[in-house]
């Protein structure tokens, strides 16, 4: 998929609240919900739409906008131009985490560790298991 970026070309400007095309009279691109992230832990935006982001400058990382004229950052009290600039580091669909994913951490670095079944004597509740740490 392929996107865009842009920085306020004002680079003390930090709170922004709106990102809109200046060209289009109604609607916004982008509204504030919440503290801007990083960069780093922002996913590419989806079709037809736009992310901020903060990496030591604010970026808009619009995708799929084929005819923005204006694009246009705001806060409480002013308007400010961007810039294309180059994208900041985003992260990447193969990185994201995928909760429903198994996954192993180890708790110690003494070694592999070896299950056991131990058994139950012929009950028949279910055998229980220990670890146990090789080095």
């Amino acid at each position: 998929m392929s996107f865009s970026c842009s920085g306020a070309v004002d680079p003390n400007f930090t709170d922004v609240m709106k990102l809109y095309d200046d060209s289009v009279s109604k609607g916004h691109l982008w509204l504030k919900n919440g503290a801007l992230p990083p960069c780093s832990s922002t996913s590419p935006p989806s079709p037809s739409s736009c992310e901020m982001c903060v990496d030591r400058l604010v970026y808009a990382v619009c995708s799929d906008l084929l005819k923005i004229g204006k694009l246009v950052m705001e806060d409480l009290v002013r308007q400010v131009d961007t810039k294309k600039i180059e994208c900041p580091g985003l992260l990447a669909d193969d990185v994201r985490p995928d909760t429903n994913k198994p996954t192993f951490t180890p708790t110690s670095q003494s070694g592999p560790k070896r299950w056991t079944i131990l058994g139950n004597g012929g009950s028949s509740s279910s055998p229980s298991f220990s670890s146990s740490s090789s080095s």
